[in-house]
């Protein structure tokens, strides 16, 4: 401080003639006067230093003090002030390369202090202790305190630094992935017509619109005609022999019905008689006859026979017409059949068309129905209106016809026919999005404040679980509504009182000890724990440092 011009303060002075030096001094000489207060014997207060600021200009002056508490109050009332020890000097030229920002972080605060601190000691030990300058060096002896008081005050330091910011900085954050209760919510709702009261809709919260809606629907639907033309079935044809092993002739009429064991069915053309069988000289003879026979058009199942008359040589038949001893009386195929042929021209029948009336029937309604909700959703996507059916029964189907539109009639020869249906869908929907917001709110309302926590709503679930009435045209339906959400305990808000006893419970023990301790609670079904800083591996000690964050799950 040899190049400053200082105003050394004597001990005796008093408080009141200070002020009086001060401007002696400064009628010698503008410059900035240094004043050295640091061994006056009087209480140097913030009202003193607020004096000097009210009688001189903060660029005048520059006080020299003696404690850092000094220094403070010199600077909060805007005086220019330093320490007369070694420190000040180094803190002046440390705080023009590092300054401290009033917004620091403990962690960014721990890093500047240990930084100041080992930059001291290189001040000390490089640029104090080892100068060889007389001045300076005398400077420092006289007014640095014993080296091993420094050392031991900043160990000291920094160990209670530390200390501090373990117990200050230390977070322990806790995911929990909670146990999840599903919760019915429901409420009677009175679904009206939006034109039959319109007052009351704006007037009641469970008042919510419905309305009317009319879908026209046509729909064509494609058959195969399967009901043969007789006319183009080719029979097939051939001979058999008849046996009879009874000692009497047997006489068979016309169209007598021969019979395989698969039931094709095979048919005389003229009467037959069949010998009996006879023995001469000891060897019995069966009596037999040969016969043209031709296949049905239909086995006895009620099948085409077509190919399948063209039967093999030895095929054996029966004749069902016989009461008895049919064992008896019976043919085989003396030889292969021909000439069978498969139908291919098919006619349209009146039995038929009243089928593929009833199959159309049940499927223009089953379009009606789906074309009804193809419009819903296309209101929702275009209008952004969310309105459904309130009941299944709710739907009715009038002007439905059903006419043949290929324009074929009964007895036409076709392999194909189309019908066509229309028919007029009309049903009672109602406002989907207004009863799920209206049981939203029902809902939150019943949820405990800093207790519950809102999950989920589950908006899929929303069904009608009773008609309480309703009148006869339906414009006005009063039904119970119901739907689910989901909910966990608020373990977010720090103020309720499990929170906080299960933070007391975990309070300072190990992390796996503490998890297993959550998990025995019965209000986690999982949990994850992270400390900061990093090296830490027990839960905090301080419940407010003690974080509790839900985690989302992954759908």
């Amino acid at each position: 401080m040899s190049n400053k011009h200082i105003l050394k303060i004597p001990k005796s002075t008093l408080q009141v003639s200070v002020l009086s030096l001060i401007k002696e001094e400064k009628k010698k000489n503008s410059w900035v006067l240094y004043i050295d207060l640091s061994e006056v014997s009087f209480t140097l207060s913030r009202d003193f230093f607020f004096v000097l600021s009210r009688r001189f200009h903060k660029d005048e002056i520059v006080l020299i003090l003696d404690e850092a508490t000094e220094l403070s109050m010199a600077k909060s009332v805007w005086l220019q002030a330093e320490l007369k020890w070694a420190f000040a000097e180094f803190e002046r030229e440390y705080e023009k390369k590092n300054l401290l920002a009033h917004n620091m972080t403990m962690w960014q605060y721990f890093v500047y202090e240990i930084k100041r601190w080992a930059s001291y000691l290189y001040f000390l030990f490089f640029k104090k202790f080892f100068q060889k300058k007389k001045e300076r060096m005398m400077h420092f002896r006289d007014s640095s305190p014993n080296m091993f008081l420094i050392v031991s005050g900043l160990i000291v330091s920094i160990t209670l630094l530390l200390f501090i910011f373990h117990f200050a900085v230390s977070k322990t954050y806790v995911s929990i992935a909670p146990q999840i209760t599903i919760k019915p919510v429901s409420a009677n709702i009175i679904y009206a017509l939006s034109n039959s009261s319109g007052s009351e809709l704006q007037n009641q919260k469970n008042i919510i619109p419905q309305r009317l809606m009319t879908v026209p629907v046509t729909h064509d639907m494609q058959f195969n005609v399967t009901t043969i033309d007789p006319n183009s079935t080719s029979s097939a044809a051939g001979t058999v022999t008849i046996y009879n092993e009874l000692a009497t002739e047997q006489a068979l009429k016309p169209q007598t019905r021969l019979v395989t064991e698969d039931g094709i069915v095979f048919r005389t053309r003229a009467w037959v008689n069949v010998p009996p069988s006879r023995t001469i000289n000891g060897i019995t003879e069966i009596g037999r006859v040969e016969v043209a026979v031709i296949a049905d058009p239909a086995d006895e199942a009620g099948r085409v026979i077509g190919e399948r008359g063209n039967i093999k040589a030895s095929t054996d038949m029966m004749i069902p017409g016989l009461k008895f001893n049919r064992d008896k009386v019976y043919a085989k195929a003396k030889e292969d059949f021909f000439w069978g042929e498969n139908p291919k021209v098919h006619v349209v029948t009146a039995d038929e068309v009243k089928k593929f009336e009833w199959i159309m029937r049940e499927q223009l309604l089953r379009v009606a129905r789906d074309e009804l909700q193809v419009r819903l959703d296309e209101n929702k996507k275009n209008i952004g209106e969310d309105y459904a059916l309130l009941m299944g029964d709710g739907i009715a189907f009038t002007g439905e016809t059903i006419t043949i539109a290929s324009a074929q009639k009964v007895g036409d020869i076709a392999n194909e026919i189309t019908l066509r249906g229309t028919v007029t869908v009309q049903a009672i929907v109602y406002d989907r999005k207004a009863t799920i917001e209206y049981l939203t709110s029902i809902f939150r309302e019943w949820l405990l404040q800093w207790t519950d926590k809102e999950i989920a709503i589950h908006t899929d679930t929303l069904r009608m679980s009773n008609i309480v009435s309703q009148a006869e045209d339906r414009s006005r339906i009063k039904a119970t509504m119901e739907m689910t959400a989901s909910v966990t305990y608020d373990f977010e808000n720090s103020i309720n009182e499990l929170t906080r006893h299960m933070k007391l419970v975990i309070a300072g023990i190990s992390e796996e000890e503490a998890i297993k301790k959550l998990k025995e609670s019965g209000y986690v079904k999982d949990v994850e724990m992270s400390f900061s800083p990093f090296w830490i591996s027990t839960v905090s000690s301080n419940i407010d440092n003690i974080e509790f964050v839900i985690r989302k799950e992954e759908k």
